[in-house]
């Protein structure tokens, strides 16, 4: 059985998901979803230029996917319902989870976000359009710090 919590690498061959358990790669059935993306999980992952968060993700890591220069567009499912931060565990995002993904144009949010905390979107130099939900709380400081290419902000009526 695979478990739904990663313990090591996530690869792909051939359009299969395969997860290393031990020392086996095995795959992951259709009804087997990735719940958990642990902190820094694709930390500095160059190379990394698509990724589909399907449903069933429920955890996302601080700094999950920063420094993925490659990446270039990102769809949070509204099944995120918890966000690692120093503290605890809250509906809300931690800092640095997209920091310098400097190709990173799209992002679609999670319709449970809260709140975007500082420097999550840090140094995402082509983000250039962010659709916000209408869950959205607050905005912390610094939260798009070096978003040079940022040019329209969408907020929801109401």
């Amino acid at each position: 059985e695979v478990p739904s919590r990663p313990i090591g690498m996530i690869f792909k061959f051939e359009d299969v998901a395969l997860m290393r358990v031990g020392e086996e790669l095995k795959p992951m059935s259709d009804e087997v979803y990735l719940k958990i993306i642990e902190e820094k999980a694709f930390y500095r992952c160059t190379s990394l230029a698509d990724i589909v968060i399907d449903k069933g993700l429920e955890f996302l890591g601080s700094s999950a996917f920063e420094g993925c220069e490659s990446l270039t567009e990102v769809t949070l499912p509204d099944s995120l319902s918890k966000i690692k931060i120093t503290e605890g565990y809250f509906n809300s995002f931690s800092s640095k989870v997209f920091s310098g993904c400097k190709k990173l144009k799209k992002v679609v949010l999670s319709e449970k976000l809260k709140t975007i905390p500082e420097a999550f979107f840090e140094n995402c130099e082509a983000l250039d359009t962010i659709n916000f939900s209408k869950g959205i709380v607050t905005i912390e400081a610094k939260a798009f710090s070096g978003c040079r290419s940022l040019k329209q902000i969408i907020l929801p009526y109401g």
